[in-house]
């Protein structure tokens, strides 16, 4: 049992690593100090500090002919070149690791491997992010410390309270301005603690500079953490929105080729009034969304996101929904009208010709339809049958594939 200040009911709320050998200890909310039950040591809940670990060696290393980390390598110990080192500080362990991208090292990833931590990202706060909040967009929390509150921007879906506990150390705070003062994020995860966005080399393979940050991540590797984490979910209409804007573009593109090629106008102008209509409908969503989402720390980039989905979605979903409805609802007759091949032109790549056909019924005007035609058969005056239907919406569309007829042959050449 760890040594608290005076008695105190109720069951343990928060989690902290003792600072020497790491060793998890259950705390009460009141609890100002404990005594570690693996290493007897005595320290206060919050750490006031981050002081220089008191242990840091090399656990294993995976060799590789990557010779970056060599120079922080020596210091633990480690003469061979490797591309990561698992390191363990004051108990807890990290990997550090080259990140390699098509065989060239781009930069360095830091990970502390501990659990118990809510979900949180913490980046430096952009610009877009202070105008969100305040045009009240989004809401992120505040610790009550100015300097980080200015500084760092907190994403989470978990609630207020438990951000605190997190960050309810100053140490940890500074710890998290220094990292990200050279790091993109620091993302807390129920299994770790990573660094993303790391410097360009050679900064990033700087001896002195990972060991600065090896020291302040185990500071925020050791922050308290909530025992029972609360997460505040989405409201209904949040969660309508997002299930009506995420499929828009993965659905309307596919369904748009799938009518261009199974129920294909004879002219374009039914798809390109149907993207129109989708086009408005996209317009007024977009506005519609920004009173949806609202109020959470990702707000404003989920609205990116939802906008995004439905302007670059609602044209596809117009001109396949009229496509489709024109030749669903279609209760007219099927129609057979022999054109005549007006002017070709053979595609060697792909061995097919694009045909130009004239002469027939005013509704039909003048066609281009292309032709699998290995031989480069098809020529000016050949004649071609298409069929087609009126169109629920007054638009002929195609029914089947057409067929050349070669002239003066039996021979044949479709779609």
């Amino acid at each position: 049992m760890p040594y608290r200040t005076g008695p105190e009911a109720g069951a343990p709320t928060r989690l902290v690593l003792c600072v020497a050998c790491g060793r998890a200890v259950e705390l009460w909310p009141k609890a100002d100090d404990f005594r570690c039950p693996g290493c007897d040591r005595h320290q206060p809940a919050l750490r006031p500090d981050a002081a220089a670990p008191l242990v840091t060696e090399a656990v294993t290393f995976q060799g590789s002919g990557y010779d970056q980390l060599v120079p922080f390598a020596q210091t633990l110990g480690i003469t061979e070149s490797c591309s990561q080192i698992t390191v363990r500080s004051d108990g807890v362990l990290f990997d550090v690791t080259i990140d390699i991208d098509s065989g060239r090292a781009r930069g360095v990833t830091m990970d502390a491997q501990t659990s118990g931590f809510p979900t949180i990202t913490f980046t430096r706060e952009s610009r877009d992010e202070r105008k969100a909040k305040a045009s009240g967009q989004t809401r992120e929390v505040q610790t009550g410390d100015v300097a980080f509150d200015e500084t760092i921007y907190i994403d989470t879906d978990v609630a207020d309270e438990d951000v605190h506990v997190v960050l309810a150390s100053p140490a940890v705070r500074a710890a998290m301005v220094e990292l990200l003062g050279s790091f993109g994020s620091i993302r807390m995860l129920p299994s770790r603690v990573s660094l993303g966005g790391s410097p360009s080399p050679p900064e990033c393979f700087d001896a002195a500079s990972l060991g600065r940050w090896l020291r302040a991540l185990r500071v925020v590797a050791g922050a308290p953490r909530p025992i029972a984490v609360k997460t505040v979910p989405r409201g209904i209409a949040e969660r309508l929105a997002w299930a009506a804007s995420i499929p828009i573009f993965p659905v309307g593109l596919p369904a748009f080729i799938l009518s261009v090629a199974f129920v294909p106008p004879v002219l374009p102008f039914l798809g390109l009034a149907g993207a129109g209509i989708g086009v408005v409908i996209g317009l007024l969503a977009i506005a519609a969304l920004r009173f949806v989402f609202r109020g959470r720390s990702s707000s404003h980039t989920d609205l990116m996101i939802a906008r995004g989905l439905v302007f670059l979605g609602m044209p596809f979903v117009g001109a396949a929904t009229a496509h489709w409805a024109n030749a669903l609802f279609d209760r007219s007759t099927e129609r057979a009208d022999t054109l005549v091949v007006a002017a070709v032109e053979w595609d060697e790549e792909d061995s097919d010709t694009e045909a130009v056909l004239r002469g027939g019924p005013a509704d039909l005007g003048e066609i281009e339809l292309r032709y699998e035609d290995d031989e480069r058969a098809i020529r000016p005056g050949d004649t071609a049958v298409v069929w087609t239907k009126a169109g629920a919406f007054g638009f002929r569309w195609f029914t089947r594939d057409s067929v050349v007829t070669l002239r003066g042959t039996n021979r044949t050449v479709s779609e």
